[in-house]
């Protein structure tokens, strides 16, 4: 989102709020001559929740804090588009998953959620009557506004709960085990730990189930990146690897459209699978249901991503990055990266300090590039904490 290039534009950072009481305060705005109206706002322990419209771009956002967590396209005719190719790349990677059936057939497949956002993914997958997906969400400030302002059915019923816990604690039972999809979408400034990884597989999905993981890195070594690479990316495909016999991971747009030096958000798929699958194909999709289904605006490409040019991002829409995200000719996917047993978990707690300043220096990348440049007016937008927070985390890296 800098002067960014092509679909990168869209990137979103994922926070949690934290489960407790408080006093709710909802305001609603004019027009402000930035460009954007706050529809509400809401005090909560982790920041401000607020939902805002940006007519110049088009989108409705909803933000937690100092984090984009969710948007949605103004335009009723997008609605059934994702802005943020994350998104897209999360929804079709659940949807177009080739694994076995559950049994019965007729039986609805199973999907844990950790993490809300503005509730569209989830929307998505339970308008479909394929899925049943319960959803685990600690603020209930972030799911009133998913209700309230994007369309998110957060009552209980044939196609899923919406259970409002702590889904990071070790000791959360609030859902059941033995779902066939867990997306863990939780990334709020750092990386998940193997044994968070290892514990949800034990005790959240069946086996042979897939698990999908939603973070922010940096997709390549370039622009000065190879340290921060190997740290978060590299180490966050091994933690998944400690695990899972079989993992693939995609940036939300083909790399070659990615700023050298820019993080991007990355979706990593995990599985052991099963005797249904063959060795050579353990992680596959088929999108042929979704490229029929495709409407012939979106077929022809007619939506292109906001605040970019048509020529520059060409026909990169939702649609785009559902059908080819997983073709090895579409360039979304990462290198893979297998957890090496001897001596690797000895490292990890050596590189714990260096993990830290790379943290730092991602942190403020995605300022930089991937929030800021997405804001009519940041400082006008309440958001000027994150500039602080920013130059405060390239302190820190400096300083390394």
């Amino acid at each position: 989102m800098s002067s960014v290039a092509a679909s990168h534009t869209f990137i979103l950072l994922l926070a949690l709020a934290v489960k407790t009481s408080f006093t709710v305060e909802v305001t609603i705005a004019a027009l402000d001559p930035a460009g954007f109206t706050v529809l509400s706002s809401q005090s909560s322990p982790h920041g401000v929740v607020e939902v805002i419209d940006v007519p110049p771009q088009g989108l409705r956002f909803l933000r937690l804090g100092r984090s984009i967590i969710g948007a949605s396209f103004l335009n009723a005719r997008y609605r059934d588009q994702e802005p943020f190719p994350n998104f897209a790349l999360l929804q079709s990677a659940a949807m177009h998953y080739r694994a076995t059936p559950p049994s019965p057939p007729q039986q609805q497949t199973s999907i844990l959620m950790l993490g809300l956002g503005a509730g569209v993914v989830a929307s998505r997958l339970r308008w479909s009557g394929r899925y049943y997906v319960d959803v685990v969400e600690r603020s209930t400030e972030v799911i009133r506004a998913a209700r309230d302002f994007f369309g998110y059915d957060a009552s209980d019923h044939w196609a899923g709960r919406t259970l409002v816990t702590d889904a990071a604690a070790d000791d959360d039972d609030s859902s059941d085990g033995g779902y066939d999809i867990v997306v863990h979408d939780l990334f709020s400034g750092s990386a998940a730990r193997p044994s968070t990884l290892g514990a949800l597989k034990r005790s959240k999905l069946r086996p042979g189930g897939l698990m999908l993981l939603n973070f922010v890195g940096y997709p390549s070594k370039a622009g000065g990146r190879a340290v921060e690479y190997e740290l978060l990316t590299v180490a966050q495909q091994r933690a998944l690897a400690r695990s899972f016999a079989h993992v693939r991971c995609f940036a939300d747009a083909p790399l070659r459209l990615i700023p050298p030096g820019e993080p991007s958000n990355i979706v990593c798929a995990a599985t052991d699978g099963d005797e249904h699958h063959t060795r050579s194909e353990p992680l596959a999709w088929d999108v042929a249901p979704l490229q029929r289904n495709l409407s012939t605006s979106f077929r022809a490409a007619s939506l292109q991503w906001p605040m970019e040019a048509p020529s520059k991002i060409e026909d990169v829409t939702s649609d785009y990055v559902a059908l080819h995200f997983h073709d090895a000719t579409a360039g979304f996917e990462l290198p893979q990266h297998p957890f090496e047993v001897a001596g690797q978990e000895e490292q990890e707690e050596e590189e714990e300090g260096s993990r830290g300043r790379a943290l730092a220096r991602l942190n403020v990348d995605m300022w930089e590039n991937l929030i800021k440049p997405l804001l009519p007016n940041a400082a006008a937008w309440g958001l000027d904490v994150v500039a602080g927070a920013a130059a405060a985390g390239e302190a820190v890296a400096a300083a390394a």
